[in-house]
């Protein structure tokens, strides 16, 4: 018997969790915090000069329109359990 895998890769997976739980708009500036510095950001915050491990003040420096919120890993394991049913 032969099996089927399927993987899926969302490599801002954070950003999207939380941005998708505080309804922001994904094409813009965003990243999620842990610590004081960047845990994950997505594309539009790397091209703003936002890197993962940057400290905060310096990405919010960098990126002023920077939306933030804290790491939450509860909250993407709810969105991850929505997609995966979505699936």
């Amino acid at each position: 018997m032969s099996q089927r895998v399927t993987v899926l890769w969302f490599p801002d997976w954070p950003v999207y969790a939380i941005g998708r739980a505080h309804g922001w708009d994904l094409l813009q500036p965003a990243a999620v915090i842990a610590e004081h510095r960047i845990y994950a950001c997505n594309a539009a915050a790397r091209k703003a000069g936002v890197k993962k491990g940057m400290k905060q003040r310096n990405a919010l420096s960098v990126c002023p329109q920077l939306a933030v919120a804290d790491d939450d890993p509860a909250r993407q394991l709810a969105v991850h359990d929505d997609v995966l049913t979505a699936l």
